[in-house]
């Protein structure tokens, strides 16, 4: 979050990091295989002063807690989605580990994991996110039926001990999903609409509302608070009942 630490990785090659703000960059000394043109870096997750940094190459996740001076494998096999903590020390991990798909915690900064919920062979994990305390997290869940993909998103508010699913209104394929730094808020996105929950509304037993990007004239149900996001409003605080699509 500082901008000080950078990482790059090359396609079938070594992984470079920078703690300079990109003045100067060395290669990490990270001995993932013995042939480093078959290394192939998908992401990385830094903690906030670059301390904890968790970097994805070859299905495997490597962490170090030294700025990327040392690294560790992780015990977890097959990680799909990762969120964590501002201070790098809460990390949450949906993975495919031990043939089971599961989400685990750890409080340590990765050195062991706790499984915490259990789900079928069939789904996978899509955009993990988390508050800046670790508080509060979601996860978006895939699970293809009849050649229909349906999406979920489990939010828990307690660091990720427990898991409670919040179903949509209808059937929609989510794509991304991010919660705000406090845990307030949380912004739910598909292909063609915004949805915005408050603290209350995502946590409690209340159905998703709907935020249609619509003019004032166009818009399929009463007006309440509208939201503004860099000076642009769009949509409106409601939740959706009996929607007309």
């Amino acid at each position: 979050a500082d901008g000080k630490t950078m990482l790059a990785g090359l396609s079938g090659g070594d992984l470079y990091i920078s703690r300079n703000n990109g003045i100067s960059w060395a290669v990490a000394d990270i001995a993932v295989v013995d042939d480093d043109t078959h290394d192939e870096w998908e992401w990385f997750i830094l903690s906030e002063d670059g301390t904890v940094i968790v970097a994805r190459v070859n299905n495997d996740c490597w962490i170090s807690k030294d700025n990327g001076y040392n690294w560790k494998k992780s015990e977890l096999e097959y990680v799909e989605e990762l969120s964590m903590s501002s201070d790098g020390v809460k990390i949450t991990a949906a993975a495919y580990h031990n043939d089971s798909r599961s989400i685990y915690t750890s409080e340590d900064s990765g050195d062991t994991w706790s499984k915490r919920k259990d789900f079928t062979d069939s789904v996978g994990f899509n955009s993990g996110v988390s508050s800046s305390d670790g508080s509060v997290q979601a996860v978006i869940t895939t699970l293809s039926v009849d050649n229909y993909i349906y999406n979920h998103i489990y939010i828990s508010t307690d660091n990720g001990v427990t898991w409670n699913e919040k179903k949509p209104v209808d059937k929609r394929y989510w794509r991304k999903i991010f919660i705000s730094p406090d845990g307030t808020e949380i912004i739910a996105v598909n292909d063609n609409e915004i949805y915005i929950g408050q603290y209350q509304d995502f946590y409690n037993d209340v159905e998703m509302g709907t935020y249609l990007q619509l003019p004032e004239s166009e818009a399929k149900f009463t007006k309440n608070e509208k939201y503004l996001i860099n000076n642009f409003k769009f949509g409106y605080n409601k939740f959706e009942q009996d929607r007309d699509e």
